[in-house]
């Protein structure tokens, strides 16, 4: 496993970047067999390069499929090196290896979501590669991408008893892991205040540094689109189009989507259209008690007419599913962590309504000043997961002057989010990353004071 000569002198500079993540695969941002953290990675690269184009990273990347070899490439003046498996502890020697090659990089940064890296035995390793790259002089800094601190809230989407012993066992050990993971870095940043407010009691607070989901901007839909995904979809004038959008999970209430929905055909003097736009979950798909989750929402599907689930959504095809609907439901069941899938809704312009259990995702300072700014409560534009609720919900939200103001609502949350709005930051930071302090404090955008 080498590397050219020339490849390494190019990259191999003091100011430079070193990221270790799961990324999408070369010309794609959203990958099928990939998670959710490849593309907010490769989002958030690109946003540092757009603003500064001479920024050298290089990335360390997973290989897509456990049949392929150590590779590399050069994309957007990154370089991306596939050179670890996950599922395979000892292929995390390939990092080290390749962080020791890299001698001039001292800055290093790191995303995590659980699964990202593999299994049980690759979670667990992580925080020992951690502190390996740490005491080789690194300066890390660890973007956790979810933390949660009671398991039983997950029980369906890992496959546990929900107040069992092994439960509860479970999410003590889990309080441990995140603060083993952290040790090492220098800076732990988070998607959303909730997610510090619980890392904090773990984690030393002044570590911890929040920088919103960004929202690819570069999506919009226009009246003219939803036509024609209309068309192509085979949509009708007199259909109202509800979409599920992202992997089908237990925790994203995939199932409840269907079955609260199975006996509701009509809104108003439309016909409903119910669509799940998604496919199997990339990290979870070969566990036993995933699979048999995935079969009952299939299940479900084929038993009601006006009920479609579509398979994973390619890129290409995203804006048809998303600019053929009329509104998008998120009806989770818990609050994990910051939505990529909401991200992309916002990306899109389009109205969305939530489950109650974000709650404390639209109390992040900047959706709350957007929300009061445009006369809106959370309670207009979420629900109870119950059936009665999620209906009631859509009856309401589907009046025109409330229809308008979630248009307003997802434009104005785009805007805010754009990663190109955050890679101003990130320009910033930069200019820093040498030294690896990223400037934290100032990527925290003061969006309630627009």
């Amino acid at each position: 496993m080498k590397l050219p000569k020339k490849i390494i002198q190019k990259y191999n500079q003091k100011d430079a970047l070193l990221v270790i993540s799961t990324y999408p695969k070369q010309g794609e941002i959203y990958s099928k067999d990939v998670d959710a953290v490849a593309p907010y990675t490769k989002n958030t690269i690109l946003g540092i390069k757009k603003n500064n184009p001479t920024q050298k990273i290089v990335v360390l990347a997973p290989c897509i499929k456990a049949t392929d070899s150590f590779s590399f490439y050069e994309e957007d003046g990154v370089l991306v090196v596939r050179c670890f498996q996950r599922n395979d502890v000892l292929s995390f020697a390939n990092i080290i290896k390749l962080a020791k090659t890299f001698t001039a990089i001292a800055s290093v940064l790191v995303a995590f979501e659980f699964s990202s890296f593999g299994d049980t035995k690759s979670t667990l390793a992580l925080p020992f590669l951690l502190s390996a790259l740490a005491l080789m002089g690194k300066r890390l800094s660890l973007v956790l991408h979810q933390v949660v601190l009671d398991l039983s809230t997950l029980s369906g989407h890992i496959g546990v008893t929900k107040n069992g012993v092994k439960t509860k066992f479970m999410s003590w050990f889990l309080r441990k892991y995140y603060a083993l993971l952290c040790a090492p870095v220098q800076s732990v940043i988070v998607l959303e205040d909730e997610i510090k407010k619980r890392l904090s009691s773990l984690v030393n607070a002044k570590k911890i540094h929040v920088s919103y989901h960004g929202v690819d901007a570069s999506k919009a839909v226009k009246n003219a689109d939803q036509e024609a995904a209309r068309k192509k979809l085979g949509i009708t004038n007199d259909e109202f189009v509800l979409v599920y959008f992202g992997y089908i999970t237990w925790y994203k209430g995939a199932d409840f989507f269907i079955e609260a929905l199975k006996n509701k055909k009509q809104l108003g003097k439309k016909k409903l259209r119910v669509i799940l736009a998604g496919g199997p979950s990339a990290t979870q798909n070969q566990k036993v008690h995933y699979q048999k989750f995935f079969q009952k929402v299939a299940g479900l599907v084929a038993a009601n007419k006006h009920v479609s689930l579509t398979g994973f959504v390619e890129e290409k095809d995203l804006k048809t599913y998303l600019a053929a609907s009329d509104l998008l439901v998120f009806p989770y069941r818990t609050f994990m962590s910051s939505s990529g899938a909401l991200a992309t809704a916002f990306a899109f312009q389009k109205p969305f309504i939530v489950s109650e259990k974000l709650k404390k995702y639209f109390a992040s300072h900047d959706m709350a000043a957007l929300l009061s700014s445009l006369g809106i409560s959370f309670t207009d534009i979420s629900f109870a997961l119950t059936e009665k609720s999620l209906w009631d919900r859509i009856q309401k939200v589907s009046q025109k002057e409330m229809y308008s103001k979630l248009l307003l609502l997802s434009r104005g949350i785009r805007q805010q989010r754009d990663f190109g709005v955050l890679a101003k930051q990130y320009s910033v930071i930069g200019a820093q990353v040498k030294r690896f302090t990223f400037s934290l404090p100032r990527l925290q955008l003061n969006y309630g004071d627009k």
